[in-house]
């Protein structure tokens, strides 16, 4: 997907620690690869995505254990737990406010690959 995005005419991908930098600029989309659940201050990224996007791309699972490496340690972060891919859905429907548009399936180690649009 990475490769297919950046073979776009003016397409740029960056990295950003959403749970700590804020976002300086807009984008089209933001794409969000099984990391969301590791993000230490998952308030101040949502409102950092929600505030700088059209359309976000989540791959996750219905399960998650998140933690993050700080000084020398492992730290628990976020975890959630769905029975199914419609709960996950509403929930991040709920949480981002955005509209659901496609489930584009399972992808490797039971992970999907959501998006969603601002309505």
């Amino acid at each position: 997907m990475i490769n297919h995005c950046e073979g776009i005419y003016n397409s740029v991908i960056t990295h950003h620690d959403i749970g700590k930098e804020r976002l300086t600029k807009n984008y089209d989309t933001i794409l969000i690869f099984s990391m969301l659940h590791h993000v230490e201050n998952m308030d101040f990224a949502i409102d950092q995505i929600i505030s700088h996007c059209n359309r976000i791309l989540f791959e996750c699972r219905l399960c998650e254990n998140g933690y993050a490496y700080r000084s020398g340690k492992w730290k628990k972060t976020n975890k959630w737990k769905f029975d199914t891919i419609d709960d996950l859905i509403k929930h991040f429907e709920k949480r981002f406010g955005f509209k659901f548009i496609q489930n584009y399936g399972s992808v490797d180690r039971k992970r999907y690959i959501l998006e969603f649009v601002k309505q």
